[in-house]
């Protein structure tokens, strides 16, 4: 039964709406496996760190790596695993660059928990426990094959 009146410029504008949806959906992914890339590069928000006392040393992370708070890694929710990532501290200017190993923090408001040793590198301190961070993905993921 063919479609009249407005029926037929709704069933059309509804079908291009879905083509477009997928269309960008498709454009956004592309052929990269890594979800959660974060659409800039840049991202500011706040930092704390784990590690440490806390009894997470020895435990497995999300990539499989073995935690230690040692290491220059972090946790982050938008960051895909892999990735490397330079953090500067806001109050004091301080940096360095960690490789994202795990999923977190997992306290609302926070970007990223580091890793003990990179936390002391900016500045961040247990007494303190949070500070404004700006975190620059440098390097993307390896390419899985």
């Amino acid at each position: 039964m063919p479609l009249k009146g407005g029926h037929a410029t709704r069933f059309c504008a509804t079908i291009l709406l879905l083509i477009a949806a997928s269309s960008s959906a498709f454009a956004q992914t592309g052929t990269s496996s890594h979800i959660g890339t974060p659409r800039k590069k840049v991202i500011t928000g706040k930092a704390s760190f784990y590690g440490g006392s806390d009894g997470l040393d020895g435990q497995t992370t999300a990539n499989g790596d073995t935690f230690d708070h040692h290491e220059h890694t972090a946790a982050s929710r938008v960051i895909p695993l892999g990735s490397k990532a330079r953090v500067t501290n806001l109050k004091t200017g301080e940096s360095t660059t960690v490789t994202i190993t795990d999923r977190g923090p997992l306290a609302r408001g926070r970007k990223i928990d580091l890793s003990k040793d990179a936390a002391r590198d900016i500045g961040l301190t247990k007494k303190e426990g949070v500070t404004p961070v700006k975190i620059v993905v440098t390097k993307p993921p390896a390419a899985v094959p």
